[in-house]
């Protein structure tokens, strides 16, 4: 039988990591094009203006919507790991009653 090694702490690290990658899309890139965006709108009008504010507000929804899917694979992993963790309490608690 062959063994599965599973490192929960590594795939919690990895869940962390993913989070934090969502937080400074979040931060640094949708925060600013709002910003930008908002700037624009108020000083610039016509025909170009109203492209390009369209252009910068679906790039945004892209992000965000990035940004959450790396949260919700972060989520998924820690189910995941959760899971493997109970599961092998469950075998160890087998093992141990034979």
């Amino acid at each position: 039988m062959a063994a599965i090694h599973f490192d929960s702490q590594s795939v919690k690290k990895q869940a962390k990591l993913l989070e934090e990658a969502a937080d400074q899309i979040q931060n640094q890139t949708v925060k600013v094009i709002t910003a930008a965006n908002e700037a624009v709108a108020a000083s610039w009008s016509g025909k170009a203006a109203e492209i390009f504010v369209k252009f910068m507000q679906e790039q945004n929804t892209d992000l965000a919507s990035g940004a959450a899917s790396l949260r919700e694979i972060a989520a998924v992993l820690r189910d995941a790991c959760s899971s493997m963790e109970k599961a092998e309490a469950q075998a160890k608690a087998v093992v141990s009653r034979r």
